[in-house]
């Protein structure tokens, strides 16, 4: 089969060859050049996004403590102690719970993270004289030098008043107090 291509079967290869390259760069050029630009930008506006709640969270937390500050309270930044500082979370538990008539401490196992920070949980159960009294409490418990947080927060009455009214008479508080450590 040696054969010669005539002139119009050598332009119909030559435009067959270009069509090919076209789709071919097309496929493996251009779309995904094209994919990566999209996923870039997309990359882009998320993280610009990212950025402005980030600057809006900090414009709330410097208004928050210039009011603090205004309103002659004392800005102070919880500390998160190295591990092993349950003897001093014990002496600063001791200070807060002194406006309670009475409380009971139950610690958990301590819960050591990949990032290397250890929580402590304790759960608490705390009777206090009025809810003014307990409102204190947790005021003195979240505003510890020491970080912690403060879940499953109940408050029930305690007195014998029908209906329950925790504004009227004693309170009981049941709560999680997570302290937060660190192993350097």
């Amino acid at each position: 089969m040696n054969r010669t291509f005539t002139n119009r079967e050598k332009v119909l290869l030559l435009i067959l060859a270009l069509v090919l390259l076209f789709v071919g760069y097309t496929k493996i050029v251009a779309q995904p050049v094209a994919q990566r630009m999209a996923d870039a930008q997309l990359l882009g506006q998320s993280a610009q996004d990212e950025l402005v709640l980030e600057i809006a969270k900090a414009q709330r937390l410097e208004s928050m403590k210039q009011t603090l500050e205004q309103s002659g309270h004392a800005v102070q930044a919880a500390s998160i102690p190295d591990y092993d500082n349950l003897e001093n979370v014990m002496v600063q538990l001791d200070a807060i719970l002194g406006l309670a008539q009475e409380y009971s401490l139950t610690f958990s196992d301590v819960t050591f993270g990949e990032d290397g920070l250890v929580s402590r949980p304790i759960q608490m159960t705390v009777s206090c004289a009025s809810y003014e009294a307990a409102k204190q409490v947790m005021e003195r418990l979240s505003g510890c030098v020491y970080s912690c947080s403060l879940n499953g927060i109940t408050v029930t009455a305690a007195g014998g008043v029908t209906p329950p009214d925790v504004t009227e008479g004693p309170v009981t508080v049941a709560l999680t107090a997570t302290f937060y450590e660190t192993i350097r």
